[in-house]
């Protein structure tokens, strides 16, 4: 009926418009005040309409900020910012280093560049890329994974592919959303399936797919006048988004299995913090050791839009794609065009050459693809000389252009690099940008003639990486990143103190802007924070909240879950241990993935590093208390401990062998032979179900052990019996501990970690129902208690009125 009643609304309007238009007419020929009249009344029922319809507006604007305003959302977003980010391009600088101020001139200008960006520079021939090619060594797709690549697309993975896309993106050219195709998927799946067919069959598309309208952001702190210092978005059709998907969606599934781990951009279970741990790993191995390192960050110029297709087409062939993949990938890159959009104004159409789309969930992967031939380049070359750490030889770390090169012997190394990567650029299109490019020594003494060698620019107290300031010194690190973020934290909270939120809008501001600044630093450094700095920041966490006022409830209580009573203030001390712990995780699961997992296993000697978390003297495990990460992990995962009551016990998960938790005589007994058995913890030697000890008589059967050894049975049976005596031995692991034995994949784990960690410190609100019992003089059971309490997050749409 809605639908019905607004066409109604709108033909009524628009029968009002064109009387007042005829009445206009009449009068001005007329000019009699009859006339006058008509024209005076057919205004009025005009204005009339016009009022219901703006208040009706104003209604349920207001009905929105009621509902909104105070929720974690777009309205208290725009609240925060400091002014909106302004779309519109006022002043843009020509070729001819001319300041223009005109719309069309600046629409121009964007058509010009973007024209010559887009134009393929290639100046090699087909003989020679097969040539270069040839001496890359790229794994190739079996034939079972190319089989599945290439195979049709079922219905199935083409509705995936719609409900996975985000929602409430702009369209392309041709005006339809992600909304309209899930709405009216069973009416447009017999349009559509027909053109996918033939897609898949023979490589073809409409024309009208291979136009994409580009509108420009600028990126941060860079220069507005200039056109490179705007990121082109390509708005495509969403029929050609959904190919674009079907195709990523399976090609994800195969890039772990030939990119190998140095690349971690895009790829299924990869994350920049493991390059920023690996980074951190080897900053320290190479200060402990004084060899002479030096850090490389690489910024390639426009690497995305310069890739050259033809280049990549080769790639493809190289990993053995197959013949179908390619043929699709050829297809979507035939003869494409693309517009620029800038205030408005639409530029003329143009041929794309070369380049990957930004904006199609495609691109990125196939990026990868071309940017491995340069690893493998650098990787397979033995002049090029890395950094031996974990029994590995580290060289290069990536993450899609982002380039990270370690490298040891600088005066030879350095100028095989740059060959190697002007060769490469050669044939992809890919370009150093010197003036962005950095490089920090590591117990290098730098020269002028070490200076020309290297274009870059020299950093010698560190860099910024990943928004991380990478220095030198990893003590460093924690004044360097930590300090000027509070900083801005706080002045930002100062700012927005005086803003009319409410209190549950206030705690959201934490939620959604505070949090995720300190998260992200928790998740990418692995430095010890002292309980001393959580008191600090919720200090200033708190005058926030109360407004510069006296707190009316305690800050712990206002952390407390919802379900605890409390409105789940964001608690930075849990988020901060639930980001070590994640890292710990990474120890148990002992992913391929993580490069940096040799290097800090070294560390720990004999002991694996899966079993650290188990023990309570972990300094004394080999060079642990030397190594920056995992020490600072382990402080962290210390002061978790005590927080969850467990800090002074021995856990059943314990090593045996080389375990300083132990008393001397202990370990001192050789228990080696037991280790080689399967007896490596204490779990071992209970039984699952009930947690008994078992008997030498069942070690001896199960694991063979020797006759022999009775007597250091009875040794590590009285350790046992002694430490339980004394509550300091326990066969049971908590929730955290249980997580990290059992824990197959780290994605997600912080906030699952987070609610555990939650839900064990907050302490149930019983008192808060006995003070509402003697008030109502009722007897209220649990029951009614927990089922009032979560009504309360739900009797009103507005946080305000809960």
């Amino acid at each position: 009926m809605l639908p019905l009643r607004k066409k109604a609304m709108e033909a009524h309007r628009l029968d009002l418009e064109r009387e007042l238009e005829c009445c206009e007419k009449i009068h001005k020929q007329s000019l009699d005040s009859t006339s006058w009249s008509h024209l005076k009344a057919a205004k009025a029922k005009l204005n009339l309409d016009y009022t219901r319809e703006i208040k009706k507006k104003v209604f349920f604007t207001k009905q929105k900020y009621h509902e909104y305003s105070n929720r974690p959302s777009r309205l208290l977003a725009y609240q925060l910012k400091k002014e909106q980010s302004e779309r519109t391009i006022m002043a843009i600088r020509t070729a001819e280093d001319e300041v223009t101020y005109d719309p069309k001139n600046i629409n121009l200008t964007f058509h010009d560049f973007y024209c010559k960006l887009y134009t393929s520079e290639r100046k090699h021939t087909e003989a020679e890329l097969h040539s270069f090619l040839e001496g890359i060594s790229l794994p190739k797709l079996s034939e079972t994974d190319q089989e599945d690549l290439n195979s049709p697309f079922t219905p199935e993975e083409i509705l995936e592919a719609i409900t996975s896309m985000p929602p409430n993106k702009s369209p392309g050219p041709d005006g339809f959303p992600r909304e309209f195709y899930k709405a009216f998927w069973p009416q447009l799946s017999p349009i559509f399936m027909p053109m996918l067919e033939d897609f898949c069959k023979n490589g073809v598309l409409p024309d009208s797919m291979h136009t994409a309208r580009i509108t420009v952001l600028l990126k941060k702190d860079k220069d507005p006048l200039s056109c490179s210092s705007f990121r082109p978005i390509s708005l495509l059709d969403f029929d050609y988004k959904i190919i674009t998907k079907l195709l990523a969606k399976r090609l994800n599934t195969l890039l772990p299995k030939i990119i190998k781990a140095d690349q971690t951009g895009f790829i299924r279970d990869r994350y920049s913090s493991d390059n920023i741990r690996r980074l951190f790993d080897i900053i320290d191995q190479v200060n402990a050791q004084k060899t002479p390192v030096l850090l490389a960050s690489l910024d390639a110029e426009k690497a995305f839009d310069r890739m050259e297709w033809s280049f990549l087409f080769s790639v493809l062939e190289k990993f053995n794609m197959g013949p179908n993949f390619i043929k699709w990938i050829k297809s979507l890159y035939s003869h494409p065009n693309a517009m620029v959009t800038t205030n408005g104004l639409n530029s003329d159409r143009f041929p794309l050459e070369r380049g990957t789309r930004q904006g199609c969930s495609l691109s990125p992967l196939l990026y990868l693809l071309g940017a491995e031939p340069l690893a493998e380049l650098i990787r397979s070359n033995p002049s090029i000389m890395g950094v031996s750490a974990g029994g590995l030889q580290h060289k290069i770390s990536l993450y899609a252009d982002d380039v990270l090169l370690y490298i040891s012997n600088p005066e030879k190394s350095l100028p095989l690099i740059l060959d190697t990567i002007a060769q490469y650029g050669k044939f992809s299109g890919y370009k150093i940008n010197f003036n962005k490019s950095t490089v920090c020594p590591l117990n290098i003494t730098l020269t002028s003639s070490m200076k020309t060698l290297c274009p870059f620019q020299w950093k010698t107290h560190g860099f910024q990486y990943f928004g991380i300031f990478i220095t030198p010194d990893l003590n460093s690190l924690f004044k360097e990143n930590y300090l000027p973020l509070l900083d801005r934290i706080k002045n930002d909270l100062q700012t927005w103190i005086s803003l009319p939120i409410s209190l549950v809008g206030r705690i959201n501001v934490i939620r959604m802007n505070v949090l995720p600044r300190l998260n992200y630093l928790f998740q990418m450094l692995p430095c010890y924070l002292p309980v001393s700095f959580f008191k600090t920041t919720n200090q200033s966490i708190t005058k926030f909240i109360w407004g510069n006022k006296k707190p009316r409830i305690k800050f712990s209580t206002l952390s407390k879950p919802e379900s605890k009573g409390g409105l789940a203030l964001p608690s930075l001390q849990l988020y901060y241990w639930s980001a070590q712990i994640r890292n710990m995780l990474t120890w148990i699961t002992n992913r391929q993935e993580s490069t940096w997992i040799q290097i800090e296993a070294q560390s720990c000697g004999s002991l694996p590093l899966s079993s650290i978390i188990f023990i309570n003297n972990f300094s004394e495990v080999g060079n642990i208390a030397k190594t920056f990460a995992i020490y600072s992990t382990l402080l962290a995962w210390r002061d978790c401990k005590k927080y969850l009551g467990i800090s002074s016990q021995i856990c059943s998960h314990s090593p045996i062998v080389g375990n300083p938790d132990m008393p001397k005589a202990l370990r001192d007994a050789n228990f080696n032979l037991w280790h080689t058995l399967g007896i490596r913890t204490f779990s071992d030697l209970f039984h699952q179900k009930t947690t008994t000890l078992k008997s030498f008589q069942e070690l001896c059967s199960e694991f063979d052990v020797p006759r022999s050894h009775f007597l250091k049975y009875i040794q590590i049976r009285h350790v046992i019996s002694s430490f339980t005596s004394k509550r300091r031995f326990r066969t049971q692991l908590n929730e955290v501990e249980t997580l990290l034995v059992t824990a197959q994949s780290i994605k997600g784990k912080i906030s699952y970690i987070y609610r555990l960690l939650s839900e064990k410190g907050s302490s149930s609100f019983t008192p808060l129902k006995i003070i509402w019992e003697k008030d109502l003089g009722l007897t209220i059971s649990d029951e009614l208690w927990a089922e009032v309490c979560d009504r309360v997050y739900c009797s009103s749409t507005s946080v305000d009125e809960r």
